[in-house]
């Protein structure tokens, strides 16, 4: 236990260090948290148009967010937010901290009176962005006289959270590669690894290997969906899927990871039952996902209910596994467990129950790159187990088969060497020195019986009165 407990460790160091070398090394500078001075507009009242958010009433009905971050919870409809900055020496950029959402349009105002717009998100083609960057990051053209107030509109789907940083365009930038970087070796982690058990499914030919295989695959396109790394390098242009891609793929790395766990844990052997509400549960949140693509609302509770029904089976299902002969489920649950902590973590974060940090944020995918090294050595020790007891299974049948072979054997009577035969009356010398007729020698040596005749030649020499009956012709 303690070596496996190990390698949990050490699986998890292996996938936390280029987080903490990333933080420890990401330059801060002068970046300043300015979400505690934006403003947002009342909510219900959501123009589109700039100029009626910046004059009238709607001008009139921004309120002062003073919070460290924003939160705003699930919404489809677009927010407007305003925020002033004050002239500087140097080039400043914004930075929003969440790279799911799907469009923010800062709009800058000019000297005649106008706005100039620029828009980023995952719904705009990665490479339109000013700044290279996971985050929508904005390089901000400030007034030399006095501050320059901004106008941010903000479009998601889904719980819209974000922090807002304002610093020096050099700095930010730097971070933004750092963060590309980071999330790249990440995924590139769980790729590697997929493609790893994918081969040796290819030699083993066990199914659980193409099941972890596809699972490895899932999570790393939701890390990649999660980071921002999918818009920037898989779909680039604008897309239902880029918009709702996080919750399908969460939802396929459930599905795919309760099918892993069904076949780890031989369910339709050992737990039949669990395993048809299982297959049932997973084909209704696999629903769920697909129609989440659409954009209904009420098809995240469905999801919802997925999330949380899932693991209650996976569990369900190993005990009665392992109650009943099954595979040792020790440290299956470990690596379970560790990757349900790390989504509690991340529904924590969103819960604002723990801080919003790279640990915090990043800890679900990290989990899940410890528990599949942990599920790797889980499935090699399972298949060199199940190789020994065949080839001890094999050997006994062989012993078995050997022993038939040699009392077989030793029940076959045969005669070699050289028999010493009289001359005269043929009677045969056994080793004692002893004569016997030949019947008798033979009789004592072998199985085989005599039947008493006489041949012709002994006939006509014998009975030379005696005539056999010619068969008609």
């Amino acid at each position: 236990m303690w070596k496996w407990v190990g390698v949990v460790c050490g699986a998890l160091i292996w996938g936390l260090f280029p987080v903490c070398a990333a933080v420890g090394g990401m330059p801060e500078g002068d970046v300043v948290n300015v979400t505690p001075q934006f403003q947002v507009l009342t909510p219900g009242q959501t123009p589109d148009d700039i100029d009626a958010v910046a004059n009238g009433v709607n001008a009139a009905s921004f309120q002062e967010m003073r919070t460290e971050d924003i939160h705003l919870g699930y919404t489809k409809e677009p927010h407007w937010f305003r925020f002033e900055v004050g002239p500087a020496q140097q080039d400043l950029s914004l930075e929003l901290s969440n790279p799911q959402l799907l469009s923010v349009t800062l709009f800058r105002p000019l000297e005649d009176g106008t706005y100039h717009s620029q828009s980023v998100g995952v719904t705009e083609p990665f490479w339109t962005r000013p700044i290279v960057s996971l985050n929508p990051t904005f390089p901000l053209e400030l007034h030399a006289a006095g501050p320059t107030t901004f106008y941010l509109r903000v479009q998601h789907y889904g719980a819209l959270r974000f922090r807002a940083n304002v610093g020096p365009a050099d700095t930010l930038r730097e971070r933004a590669i750092r963060w590309i970087a980071l999330n790249i070796v990440l995924a590139g982690a769980l790729l590697g690894l997929a493609i790893y058990h994918l081969c040796i499914f290819a030699g083993l030919r066990q199914e659980v290997y193409l099941w972890l295989f596809l699972l490895l695959m899932a999570l790393t396109l939701n890390q990649m969906t999660f980071s921002g790394t999918a818009n920037m390098l898989i779909w680039t242009e604008p897309s239902t899927w880029a918009n709702h891609a996080l919750t399908f793929t969460g939802v396929l790395c459930l599905g795919i990871g309760m099918c892993f766990s069904m076949c780890f844990l031989r369910a339709w052997k050992y737990a039949p039952g669990l395993a048809r509400v299982a297959s049932a549960v997973i084909t209704g949140g696999t629903l769920f996902g697909l129609l989440s693509l659409a954009g209904y609302p009420a098809v995240l509770y469905g999801v919802l209910a997925f999330v949380m029904i899932a693991p209650c089976l996976v569990v369900a299902i190993a005990l009665q596994s392992s109650r009943r002969g099954g595979v040792p489920i020790g440290l299956f649950l470990i690596s379970w467990g560790m990757v349900m902590l790390g989504e509690i973590m991340f529904a924590s974060v969103y819960l604002e129950l723990v801080p919003d940090n790279v640990f915090t944020m990043n800890f679900m995918h990290v989990a899940a790159l410890a528990a599949s090294v942990l599920w790797s050595f889980t499935l090699t020790k399972q298949i060199r187990l199940r190789s020994a007891r065949q080839r001890a299974l094999l050997e006994q049948q062989v012993m078995a088969r050997t022993a038939e072979l040699e009392k077989a054997l030793n029940e076959v009577k045969t005669l070699e060497g050289l028999l010493p035969v009289c001359s005269s009356c043929k009677n045969i010398r056994d080793e004692s020195g002893a004569w016997h007729a030949v019947e008798t020698y033979v009789s004592q040596r072998t199985d085989a019986d005599f039947s008493h005749s006489i041949c012709p030649d002994c006939v006509t020499r014998l009975y030379p009165n005696f005539q056999p009956r010619k068969a008609p012709s």
